[in-house]
């Protein structure tokens, strides 16, 4: 595998040097660590004498992309077994339409039934004469833990030889594990002492630390090498920010800041997360002085999603937010037709409250609609978040209101309130999901978030 750039990205405020180790630059397939970690997959795969790859990821999964166009170079067949979002949805992504240009199949299904789709997938291929080779293992997941791992064992080598002074901490994005173990297991294998830490993206850190563990022993037990001390095991889920795949205008402005100054594209699911994690964790922590290292993991392609998105703005043209009311108004559980004139509506919301949305061809695609102004009580009031149809399921929601909440926090306000139909589940789950919890259930449901 060729050797990716290592250099001092900049010296921050405390004194700190931090330096990137750019593994996007990887020469294959947009690059990331999922193209280390997929070459040693097909590795060891061919090893085993097999003809088939079976993969699995998420739509924004690097992973995914890489084992599907690696697939496609070595003329071998792929399926890729590809699980809803944890709220039951589906997006599309630039890795997701790479996979299918690769040729790669795509068998979709519930998070609840994984093990009967690798089952069905399995036999599938068996049954076309196909040898084929599940990445994980077994039905299950379990099996394979230590092939990824040596992945990155050897890059954490690699980061040794190239480290131009002794780091004292390396930051990554923690997802999958498989990279944040590699790294582990290569620094007991060389004696290294810096402190690793893994930004979670998508777990607790309870959660990510066992799947951590899970690795990293299983690699010892194949490998024989040398053990590893609990306290080693570092994962912070402060930064989540409602999950996998979500995100928030603070992200969004570290990817952009990023992208401007040093021309290194981060995306919101993975490595802008994770930077943003990283430089509160040294603000949080006053760290100063020391020589950091942040793991570029990957993921250009859900840079440019997210380049697509557009930002979020202030809508303060009535006739586009009456435009976008009008447009809604169907998708909303009751009409808000059926309770208000909707001019009236637009106009009171203009004078009195704040409209954040996101535009496409001018026109509003996404929006919320808040009040902050209660300066005795501080408490917010959420009226209004909703999505065009054609536009759902990309993280638009999410952004706009996690941009009303930061604005709501900006004027003083100590929580933001909401109401919605009982009937209402995907909204339900939705609000939970981004920290929303039940505070009364009357004629409708009232959910509140501190901020």
């Amino acid at each position: 595998m060729t050797p990716t750039p290592l250099y001092l990205l900049y010296k921050d405020h405390r004194g700190n040097s931090i330096y990137i180790k750019r593994d996007d630059l990887l020469p294959f397939s947009f690059g990331g660590n999922k193209v280390r970690i997929a070459e040693a997959f097909f590795q060891h795969m061919e090893r085993l004498g097999k003809n088939c790859i079976i993969g699995y990821g998420n739509a924004r999964s690097n992973l995914s992309r890489a084992i599907a166009n690696m697939a496609a170079a070595k003329g071998i067949c792929c399926h890729i077994i590809s699980p809803d979002d944890e709220d039951g949805t589906r997006s599309e992504t630039s890795n997701s339409r790479i996979v299918s240009s690769c040729g790669a199949v795509f068998h979709t299904c519930p998070k609840t039934q994984v093990s009967q789709t690798v089952d069905h997938v399995m036999a599938s291929c068996l049954a076309q004469g196909l040898s084929p080779y599940y990445i994980y293992g077994d039905r299950f997941g379990k099996g394979n833990e230590a092939t990824p791992v040596a992945a990155y064992a050897k890059a954490y080598g690699e980061i040794r030889m190239q480290a131009p002074t002794e780091l004292d901490l390396i930051f990554l994005p923690t997802g999958t594990g498989m990279t944040h173990a590699g790294l582990l297991a290569g620094q007991a294998a060389s004696g290294g002492s810096e402190q690793i830490i893994g930004i979670s993206v998508a777990r607790s850190k309870e959660a990510e630390t066992e799947i951590l563990k899970n690795y990293v022993n299983s690699y010892i037990k194949k490998t024989n090498c040398a053990s590893i001390s609990t306290e080693r095991y570092y994962v912070t889920d402060s930064y989540l920010c409602g999950g996998y795949g979500c995100y928030d205008e603070r992200i969004s402005e570290v990817i952009s800041r990023i992208m401007r100054s040093y021309g290194v594209p981060l995306d919101p699911t993975y490595t802008g997360k994770a930077f943003y994690g990283m430089e509160q964790w040294l603000e949080e922590h006053d760290v100063r002085e020391k020589n950091i290292l942040f793991l570029h993991t990957g993921g250009t392609p859900l840079y440019f999603d997210h380049l697509a998105q557009g930002p979020v703005t202030m809508c303060k043209d009535k006739a586009q937010l009456l435009r976008f009311l009008q447009r809604i108004d169907h998708q909303l559980p009751t009409p808000l037709s059926d309770r208000v004139e909707l001019e009236s509506y637009a106009r009171k919301a203009l004078t009195c409250g704040h409209i954040l949305g996101i535009e496409k061809n001018a026109e509003l695609i996404c929006a919320a609609m808040f009040y902050c102004n209660d300066t005795q009580t501080r408490q917010a009031y959420l009226t209004l978040l909703g999505t065009l149809e054609g536009h759902e399921h990309r993280g638009y929601a999410g952004r706009v209101l996690s941009a009303a909440e930061a604005s709501c926090a900006r004027n003083g306000m100590l929580a933001l309130h909401l109401d919605t139909e009982h009937t209402n589940h995907d909204a339900i789950r939705f609000y939970k999901k981004h920290g929303y919890k039940e505070t009364a259930s009357g004629q409708k449901l009232h959910l509140v978030k501190e901020l």
